[in-house]
């Protein structure tokens, strides 16, 4: 019995939800008359209960289809999607190779699934674009959960660019794809580590 309400726990369709309930009704029929609770019954009174059944199955799926259809209707209207924002993007000077470390915040209510950046160097018109490199997303595995970080550690060899642009992709729960630009600017120099500034983000074609 636990396992049928589990189960009914995680429906979300409609023709899943009245078969759900027309099972429910069938065990409760099934367990009264095993139960030997009810008193036999005459032939003549055999159709006036089959027809109740069949009614009362009737109406409850009417009822299920409804309520299921409502319910499904909701959650693809109140669906939203990951959002991954720039969260302290830097870079380190210590290492061999360069290493630019990007990290980003979930502030949508879905994880971030299978993020990937790739780091491109630009000119000061943005007219030349030079890929510098390309790597995971790192959170929780490779999922960025709602309200917690991930980041990409990118390392290259080439001359500092006066840009960078930062196009990134993940997946939501659904398996859809997702993208978005960011572009940064190279900060004040301290020691071996620089921060990068934030500039207003390109429009998503930049990264195609």
């Amino acid at each position: 019995m636990t396992t049928i309400f589990q189960i009914g726990n995680n429906i979300s369709t409609p023709l899943a939800l009245a078969g759900f309930i027309c099972t429910i009704t069938l065990f409760i029929f099934r367990q009264l008359l095993a139960s030997r609770l009810l008193r036999p019954v005459t032939g003549q009174h055999t159709f006036t209960i089959i027809m109740s059944i069949i009614k009362g199955l009737l109406w409850l799926s009417i009822i299920a289809v409804i309520v299921g259809g409502l319910g499904y209707i909701a959650k693809l209207s109140f669906k939203k999607d990951p959002n991954l924002i720039s969260a302290g993007p830097r870079i380190n000077f210590n290492a061999v190779r360069r290493s630019v470390v990007l990290d980003f915040h979930n502030s949508g209510p879905m994880p971030a699934r299978r993020g990937r950046a790739t780091l491109f160097g630009l000119n000061e018109d943005r007219t030349s674009r030079q890929e510098l490199a390309e790597g995971p997303i790192v959170g929780a595995g490779t999922n960025v959960i709602p309200n917690y970080n991930g980041h990409a550690d990118l390392q290259f060899d080439s001359e500092l660019p006066d840009l960078f642009l930062a196009c990134v992709t993940y997946y939501d729960d659904d398996n859809n794809l997702l993208r978005k630009p960011f572009l940064f600017r190279l900060g004040t120099i301290k020691s071996n580590e620089a921060l990068l500034d934030e500039l207003e983000p390109p429009a998503a074609e930049a990264c195609n």
